[in-house]
């Protein structure tokens, strides 16, 4: 079990991505087809607001596992998480000493603006069948996997293997005349993860220049991979299990949303 590493698209697929935890998109497609379930049955008991119509995203799967590590992302955002514009704006990312330009969009009122009456009209919908088939807590139940993964993980980090890679990476730093972050082992000092600037950008350059002199990216993958093969392999069972749950829901709130036009 090893892992795909993707510098085209910017993403890292780890054993835990496939069987173990919901990517943002995921996240988003659930939320918004558990929303569009819960407004359609609030709007016929006479309660009207807007669902969420949260976006499906490529961004939104580029990893930053071990920090910013394609060109692609340096040169765009710098330090800061690959996000569409409206998610810059909301996370109050500073953009050339400003904030993203923002395209007006009318008033809208959601769930959690409703008065309290109302709310609880919205909120009795989710105990319906057809709202809990997009409860990602069904689908992701818990168990002692999560912690083996977790500890696993960061163990592997902290292991031979990794220390020789990371001191490499460290090394090419220090050759730049850069200084690896005093907290973040993958970024370096100076590194700013809320603002994207000329010099944010080209000092992010230098550090995907240090990650793929010394293949860094590809060799923790790796490192991390293997220290979680062995968890999923033990809970194979119930992981496998909750990875066809993930499938399913997927694909019934791709066919709901479409079903309802907000797809």
């Amino acid at each position: 079990m090893t892992a795909e590493v993707d510098p085209a698209r910017g993403t890292i697929l780890l054993p835990t991505d496939r069987y173990a935890r919901p990517s943002t998109n995921d996240q988003n497609l659930a939320t918004s087809a558990a929303s569009h379930v819960e407004w359609a049955c609030a709007s016929a008991k006479g309660v009207d607001y807007s669902p969420l119509d949260l976006p499906q995203q490529p961004l939104y799967d580029v990893s930053q596992e071990f920090g910013v590590w394609t060109v692609d992302q340096a040169s765009k955002f710098g330090f800061v998480r690959p996000s569409p514009t409206e998610d810059l704006r909301a996370n109050n990312v500073d953009v050339d000493g400003g904030s993203p330009a923002s395209t007006p969009r009318p008033p809208e009122r959601f769930v959690g603006d409703l008065p309290q009456q109302e709310q609880r009209i919205a909120f009795d919908c989710r105990k319906s069948e057809q709202w809990k088939q997009f409860d990602l807590g069904r689908v992701f139940r818990g168990g002692p996997w999560a912690q083996a993964l977790s500890d696993a993980s960061e163990s592997a980090i902290a292991g031979d293997a990794a220390r020789t890679a990371i001191g490499e990476y460290h090394t090419c730093l220090a050759s730049k005349g850069l200084e690896p972050h005093p907290e973040l082992v993958f970024a370096v000092k100076g590194a700013d993860f809320a603002a994207i600037s000329a010099e944010q950008i080209e000092l992010a350059l230098q550090v995907v220049a240090c990650k793929d002199r010394v293949d860094l990216i590809r060799r923790m993958a790796d490192i991390v991979a293997a220290a979680q093969a062995p968890i999923i392999e033990k809970y194979a069972t119930e992981l496998s299990a909750q990875k066809e749950r993930m499938d399913a829901l997927r694909l019934q709130a791709k066919s709901y949303l479409a079903e309802h036009g907000a797809l």
